[in-house]
């Protein structure tokens, strides 16, 4: 094969990878923007809970509590942070779809243990 239709060639095919790349990373960003968020936190003690929850993503376990929680007398988080549901491991919810959170948005307060989902709807 000529030297200048082998270029052209691996060109066209790091070029698709590299569009599969970009698309694969928009997918997982638009499905990052699209998780619920956690409009409330009304746990005192956790090191997460400052005017708000300040963690980048919490996880809520099989008994509908907040796994995130953490009481070490330590602040904890982002700044500057809308705190989304990350996993979701309550299968019997009935937002929980694949493991995924699909309500619009979530609520963490005391019941349970420390820290409980109250938007937890059984499915």
């Amino acid at each position: 094969m000529h030297k200048e239709c082998r270029s052209v060639l691996y060109f066209a095919h790091s070029s698709f990878r590299l569009t599969s790349v970009v698309d694969t990373l928009e997918d997982t960003m638009s499905a990052l923007v699209e998780m619920p968020h956690v409009v409330e936190c009304a746990v005192a003690g956790c090191s997460y809970n400052h005017d708000g929850c300040n963690a980048f993503a919490v996880t809520i376990d099989n008994d509908t509590d907040c796994a995130t929680f953490i009481d070490i007398g330590t602040r904890g988080g982002l700044d500057r942070v809308v705190a989304q549901v990350g996993a979701c491991q309550r299968t019997a919810c009935a937002f929980n779809s694949s493991l995924e959170c699909t309500a619009e948005a979530v609520r963490i307060g005391p019941g349970g243990s420390l820290a409980n989902c109250l938007t937890y709807v059984e499915a």
